[in-house]
C-alpha cells in the first residue's frame, strides 16, 4: 500500500518551497549539494524562551560549547507549525544565524545553522560534519580537527549523573573553594572544567562514555566509523557534555589551528529530548550544528545549482561509509547528485531514482567500497561501467 502524500489546502503537495531563503550564498550552495534546504531564518518567540527555562543550567564558562535551548525550541516549533513532519524524513535545513531575537554575532563573522530532523542514524552526525567542513574548507580554513564525546541516551545520562554525584560527595571536602562552588551549582561543571590546577579532581571524575547503554555505544561506534572514513583527525574529549538536561548522544566541536592555539569554528549536538515539550506527539530525533567563520572576499559569482542527472545508490554499510566522500568529490566538480545516505533498501533507492528521472545511477556495493570504485549505469540502456572513484567526476562530465 502506497503512503498517502499530505497536501496543502490548495491541493498541492507539501514541500519546503514556501520556507526557502530568498537569497543563497556560498554556505547555502555547499549545503544544497549535500541535500539541505536553505530556509528563512526562524524567529525566537516568548514561548520558546518560556519553554526553555526548565532546561537552563549553570555553566562555569570554561567550554566554548554553547547549547542554546530556546534556539532549538524555535527550530522545532518551525518544524511543527509548518507541518514539516508530514514531509519525507529526514528534513534537512540550512539557515543564517543568529535567529531573530538572539544576541547578534561578532562583526565580520558569518554564522550558519544546519539541522537534521527525523532520523536517529549516526550518518546524520557524519553528514552534518562533512557539510560543515566543506563550508569551512571553501572559506580557506585548514587543519580542521574534531573533538567528540557521547553522553548517550536518557538512561546513560542518569547513570553518569548518579556516579558523578557519588564521586563529588566523597571528594568535595578536598576541593578548592571555587571548585566546590561550581559543582554545587551544577555537578556537571566538574566534568566540563579543563583548568590544569584542578586536574587532580577532574581527571579522576567519572567519564560519560563509561556509562553508555548498548544502544548509545553502538551509535558512537557507528559515528566514529563514518568519521574515520571521512579522514578527519579526531579525539575523544570527555569534558564535552553540553547541557545534559536536553542534549543527548554525540556532542562535537570542530577546531582549526591558529598562532594563538585551537580556534572553535563549529559545534553540534542532538536535542530530541525536548521534542515532546516542543509539541511533537513523540520524541523525534534532531541534530543541530552551528558553523562560524570569517568569509573570504572577492569570490566568483554564484550560479544556480544544476539539476541532478545522477542518483547515487549504496548497498551495505561499507558502501554507505563511502557515500559522503563521493558526494564531496562531485561537489568540488560542481556535479549535483541525488542520494539518500539514510535509506538501506535497494528497492526504495531505485524507486527514488526513477521518480527523479535521472539519466544514470552511480552504484556502490561491498566490492566497490573495498576497491574504492563505483559502477555507473545508464538507466535506459542498462549499460554499466566500473570507474575508480577519483575518476568519477571526469567520467560523468564526458557523458552526453
Amino acid at each position: 500500500m502506497s503512503k498517502r502524500i499530505k497536501k496543502n489546502k490548495d491541493g498541492t503537495k507539501k514541500n519546503l518551497d514556501n520556507h526557502l531563503a530568498p537569497k543563497f550564498d556560498y554556505p547555502s550552495e555547499v549545503s544544497l549539494y549535500f541535500g539541505f534546504s536553505p530556509i528563512k531564518t526562524p524567529t525566537i518567540k516568548k514561548e520558546d524562551i518560556d519553554a526553555s527555562k526548565s532546561f537552563s543550567m549553570e555553566q562555569d564558562g570554561s567550554s566554548p560549547l554553547s547549547c542554546v535551548c530556546e534556539e532549538k525550541f524555535a527550530i522545532l516549533r518551525t518544524y511543527l507549525k509548518n507541518e514539516m513532519h508530514s514531509l519525507p524524513q529526514p528534513v534537512m535545513l540550512e539557515y543564517k544565524k543568529p535567529l531573530r531575537g538572539m544576541k547578534q554575532k561578532k562583526h565580520g563573522e558569518n554564522h550558519v545553522g544546519l539541522e537534521i530532523i527525523g532520523v536517529s542514524s549516526a550518518a546524520a552526525e557524519a553528514l552534518a560534519i562533512r557539510t560543515a567542513c566543506s563550508i569551512l574548507e571553501d572559506e580557506g580554513y585548514e587543519n580542521l580537527e574534531l573533538r567528540i564525546n557521547s553522553i548517550g541516551d536518557k538512561d546513560s545520562i542518569l547513570a553518569f549523573e548518579k556516579n558523578l554525584h557519588n564521586y563529588v560527595r566523597k571528594n568535595i571536602s578536598s576541593m578548592p573553594t571555587e571548585l566546590q562552588k561550581l559543582v554545587k551549582q551544577d555537578v556537571f561543571n566538574l566534568t566540563r572544567n579543563t583548568r590544569e590546577e584542578w586536574s587532580k579532581w577532574t581527571d579522576g571524575a567519572p567519564k560519560s562514555i563509561s556509562f553508555l547503554t548498548d544502544h548509545s555505544r553502538n551509535h558512537l561506534k557507528e559515528a566514529l566509523e563514518f568519521i574515520e572514513t571521512l579522514g578527519f583527525p579526531y579525539h575523544i574529549s570527555s569534558n564535552l557534555i553540553g547541557n545534559p538536561k536536553f542534549c543527548s548522544h554525540i556532542i562535537f566541536e570542530i577546531t582549526t589551528e591558529t598562532n594563538s592555539g585551537p580556534q572553535l569554528v563549529a559545534h553540534g549536538y542532538r536535542y530530541e529530548r525536548i521534542s515532546k515539550r516542543a509539541g511533537l506527539k513523540k520524541e523525534t530525533p534532531a541534530l543541530g550544528l552551528s558553523v562560524f567563520y570569517k568569509p573570504i572576499k572577492n569570490k566568483s559569482k554564484l550560479r544556480p545549482l544544476p539539476k541532478a542527472k545522477y542518483c547515487l545508490i549504496q548497498v551495505g554499510f561499507a558502501a554507505k561509509l563511502k557515500v559522503l566522500n563521493v558526494i564531496e568529490l562531485l561537489r568540488k566538480a560542481k556535479i549535483a547528485v541525488a542520494y539518500s545516505i539514510f535509506k538501506d533498501k535497494l528497492s526504495s533507492q531505485i524507486l527514488s531514482a526513477e521518480n527523479l528521472k535521472v539519466s544514470h545511477l552511480i552504484l556502490i556495493g561491498q566490492k566497490e567500497a573495498l576497491e574504492d570504485a563505483v559502477v555507473v549505469r545508464d538507466i535506459n540502456t542498462r549499460v554499466q561501467e566500473t570507474i575508480p572513484a577519483e575518476k568519477l567526476a571526469y567520467h560523468l562530465k564526458s557523458l552526453k
